[in-house]
């Protein structure tokens, strides 16, 4: 487990909650783009906070 996945355990539920909320709101906008980059962007935040992709 990489340094950012213990932060997001560590911090408060509310943030934790935020941030993965966000996450999900930026996959539906990058999906929602015609550029791929933004998909691929995205997709390595998800990896970088350990968040499935599905």
């Amino acid at each position: 487990m990489g340094i950012v996945q213990h932060l997001l355990k560590a911090i408060s539920p509310a943030l934790r909650e935020m941030i993965v909320k966000y996450a999900q709101e930026l996959k539906v906008y990058a999906q929602s783009t015609e550029n791929p980059v933004d998909d691929i962007a995205v997709y390595l935040l998800f990896l970088l906070l350990g968040l499935p992709w599905n």
